[in-house]
């Protein structure tokens, strides 16, 4: 299984198209309170686990969470795909 990192109003506008991979790809989402989640449960996450994709978009780039979202991305071990 994959886990992708991306912003929650992303995630939330792509849910119903994402739902088919919900076996597939953990998605992760960071809020604008700086506080991370299980996109499928809305589980609050103690910590980031391995990222190995994110998807960086205006909602990331633009939020107050912009540098938190980068520095997730770049201390990830394993990231594949951005």
């Amino acid at each position: 299984m994959k886990t992708c990192f991306l912003h929650a109003r992303t995630f939330a506008r792509l849910r119903p198209r994402l739902k088919g991979l919900e076996a597939a790809v953990r998605f992760v989402t960071l809020d604008d309170a700086g506080k991370a989640h299980d996109g499928w449960t809305s589980e609050a996450l103690d910590a980031l686990p391995p990222l190995d994709m994110a998807f960086g978009n205006a909602d990331a780039f633009f939020a107050s969470v912009a540098r938190d979202f980068m520095t997730a991305i770049l201390k990830s071990p394993a990231l594949d795909w951005f």
